[in-house]
């Protein structure tokens, strides 16, 4: 590493420490969005690392945590999640994205019709409820204690929780031998092997992913908003709860999602969800990755159309603000560029944010813009690699259009 000033530290997926491994780090970067998104470095076959401690490496580390500290500081954290190793003329490579150690399958009941001699469809697809023993429960029974949840525990402990849903288009047995044989083939990431042109030593390329991308593999089912034990529950639909005569907004939906994820894996907990008037609509039938509906939930203005932020700590804590319009970095004419108001350049401690233009030229004042200067430029996506001497700042991609469409999108939901 050129940067003497960052530190690397590993730690189990349990959060035990192993150790720092800063010394055999080369040609890191990372990227920020909401929270750590994104970051990636190589190890190199050499006097700091042997071929031997490469594949301890990539055998034993896929989702250990890694913290990043510039200067003492944490800027980033996050789990393994890609490995690929180049050994000679053999790549092996190890991915997180596939892997299933939790799922849930959707099949369509059917009904013998006498009159017709076939069999056709008895109502909608529904959910293979399944009981302790493993066996499904029919519509027509009267057992009703079940779980529609078939999970792999063994991968679960190693990995955390990462979940598929799955549909049948056979019996409900024939639904749980797919949803069991899924867990069987997918708990684990994939080792797959590729030829390539000899090198002259092995390395080892390693991809991190900060929480929100974990996140987006827990989806959102009616039942896991409704009830969670020791929270307010309620009823789904809109506007006011039967149960408790309250009207849902952006803020409860948003604190329920993250209650969900925080009861179910694990990945998220709620640290602070500012009010939000807009009424939404609880509960989704639909497969939605959790993360994702807290994304465009995020994007909704309030009543008084007010805009707000999301960001994610590097432990999982949520926070849903309003934005606040006070510039967090200045744009200087060249040479100077981006700096903090006290002159500190922005580098791995960067983060999203309004940077205002103190140069001229900025151009005229723009119609129906959500920012109060024409100056201010909200960056919302932060990338530093090894060797920059500042930081880079860019959109989501941000759009005003994707606020006034979102919100028109709700109101739409809303209606139906």
């Amino acid at each position: 590493m050129s940067d003497s000033d960052l530190s690397f530290l590993s730690y189990t997926f349990d959060g035990e420490f192993i150790g720092e491994f800063t010394s055999a780090v080369t040609g890191y970067e990372q990227e920020y969005i909401e929270g750590p998104y994104r970051a990636s470095w190589v190890f190199e076959q050499g006097d700091t690392l042997n071929e031997s401690a490469l594949r301890s490496w990539f055998n034993n580390k896929m989702m250990s945590q890694v913290v990043v500290k510039y200067r003492g500081e944490d800027v980033w954290a996050g789990f393994v999640w890609e490995m690929e190793l180049e050994l000679g003329n053999v790549v092996l490579k190890k991915d997180m994205t596939d892997v299933v150690n939790v799922a849930a399958i959707k099949y369509q009941p059917m009904v013998y019709v006498e009159a017709d001699g076939e069999y056709q469809p008895d109502g909608d697809e529904i959910y293979v409820n399944i009981d302790v023993n493993g066996d499904p429960i029919l519509p027509d029974d009267d057992e009703t204690e079940g779980s529609i949840w078939i999970t792999h525990p063994e991968s679960i402990k190693l990995y955390g929780w990462h979940e598929e849903i799955l549909s049948s288009d056979g019996t409900a047995e024939e639904a749980i031998e797919r949803a069991e044989a899924t867990l069987q083939y997918k708990a684990s990431p994939f080792n797959t092997s590729a030829v390539l042109k000899p090198v002259d030593k092995a390395q080892l390329r390693v991809t991190a992913v900060g929480r929100m991308v974990a996140a987006s593999k827990f989806y959102i089912l009616d039942d896991r908003l409704r009830y969670i034990e020791g929270k307010e529950n309620y009823a789904q639909g809109m506007g006011a709860d039967p149960y408790t005569g309250k009207t849902w907004t952006v803020s409860d939906e948003i604190r329920r999602i993250v209650e969900a994820i925080e009861e179910n894996t694990g990945w998220l907990y709620v640290e602070y969800i500012a009010d939000n008037d807009t009424p939404t609509r609880m509960g989704s039938t639909t497969k939605i990755g959790a993360f994702e509906r807290i994304l465009n939930l995020a994007k909704l203005r309030n009543k008084d159309e007010e805009f707000y932020y999301l960001t994610i700590t590097h432990d999982g804590g949520v926070v849903y603000d309003k934005i606040d319009q006070t510039p967090d970095m200045l744009w200087f004419p060249h040479p100077r560029g981006v700096e903090y108001a006290d002159g500190t350049i922005p580098t791995w401690q960067a983060r999203p944010g309004i940077i205002e233009r103190v140069d001229e030229g900025v151009g005229p004042e723009l119609p129906d813009t959500w920012l109060t200067s024409r100056r201010y430029i909200y960056a919302e996506r932060v990338r530093i690699s090894d060797g920059d001497s500042v930081a880079s700042f860019h959109s989501r991609v941000f759009d005003i259009g994707d606020y006034y469409r979102e919100y028109d999108a709700n109101i739409k939901l809303l209606e139906t």
